[in-house]
């Protein structure tokens, strides 16, 4: 059972019984149930939205991700001293050297035999190194 309000009436020296009407009592919990939603909403998206309340799944995210950058760091400096050994690989390619003793084989195709040869002899002009020689007797006895 609720309490009864009284208020002191000063014209007739007594007190009188507080009684509110239907219409104000629904307006006041309806009031107070919209304002408990509202306030409560509000404090649950700040909840939520703080970083120092971290979920289950927001900690191993985390922790996964940052395990993604330390691989990703690890790949990066692999991968740099894969581009220093390709680097000088390339430099010494484009150094390359002989000390003699070195065989080659033109072979070049065409419908008449004299277009080949050309074509061969096209090719060992731009194979350069010191002592270079070559025959020009192979292949006539096709």
């Amino acid at each position: 059972m609720s309490k009864s309000k009284y208020y002191y009436d000063k014209e007739s020296l007594s007190y009188k019984k507080i009684s509110a009407s239907r219409k104000e009592r629904f307006l006041s919990a309806l009031s107070f149930i919209l304002t408990s939603f509202f306030f409560g909403t509000i404090t649950l998206l700040i909840i939520i939205n703080t970083p120092a309340i971290n979920t289950p799944t927001e900690l191993s995210q985390s922790r996964e991700l940052k395990n993604y950058e330390i691989q990703i760091g690890l790949l990066n400096k692999k991968l740099e001293q894969l581009e220093m050994v390709l680097d000088n690989i390339e430099e010494r390619d484009n150094n390359i050297y002989t000390n003699g003793g070195r065989v080659l084989s033109i072979v070049s195709s065409a419908p008449k035999m004299k277009e080949a040869l050309r074509k061969s002899y096209n090719t060992i002009s731009k194979i350069d190194f010191e002592g270079k020689t070559f025959r020009k007797d192979i292949g006539f006895d096709l």
